[in-house]
């Protein structure tokens, strides 16, 4: 039986890239997905195509991570879909490439509410999930955020 079976996982950022890479292992080891993009449609339902061809079920909504209220209706929707969440994966990323001497304040604010807000607004709601979970007798599940070589290596031009 494949890893992921009965389970649902939840990427923010998963129409393209490292995200949909996730999303596309994870389908095929057994996962049920929750594809989450921000004005990118067609990727996204590129990507659930690919799911659902492993024959997993896939829910796509639009959400945008530095907002909150935006993060709680995708986790609604994926309870009101599938009932529960086993895999969570903050893996959203916006950037904007200025020199911190120039950057400006607005951008700064843009790339910071997802690469640090966004995070903090899906894991702190995924672990509020996976704890009513487990009180119900459900495992909690796994958290996990996709990180970026910036942290290590900073570029003049990512400052924020």
């Amino acid at each position: 039986m494949p890893r992921f079976t009965d389970k649902v996982a939840l990427i923010t950022g998963s129409s393209s890239g490292i995200g949909r890479g996730i999303a596309e292992t994870l389908a095929a080891q057994g996962a049920d997905l929750v594809i989450n993009h921000l004005g990118d449609g067609a990727n996204a339902e590129a990507a659930a195509a690919t799911i659902r061809g492993l024959g997993r079920r896939v829910l796509i909504h639009e959400a945008d991570v530095a907002r909150r209220e935006a993060v709680a209706g995708l986790f609604a929707a994926t309870l009101e879909t599938f009932g529960h969440v086993d895999v969570v994966v903050a893996n959203a990323a916006f950037s904007i490439r200025e020199l911190t001497v120039d950057a400006d304040w607005e951008n700064v604010q843009a790339v910071i509410g997802v690469a640090q807000f966004g995070v903090y607004h899906t894991c702190q709601m995924a672990a509020q999930q996976m704890i009513r979970q487990q009180q119900t007798g459900r495992p909690g599940g796994k958290i996990l955020v996709t990180g970026s070589i910036l942290a290590e290596y900073p570029f003049p031009t990512s400052g924020a």
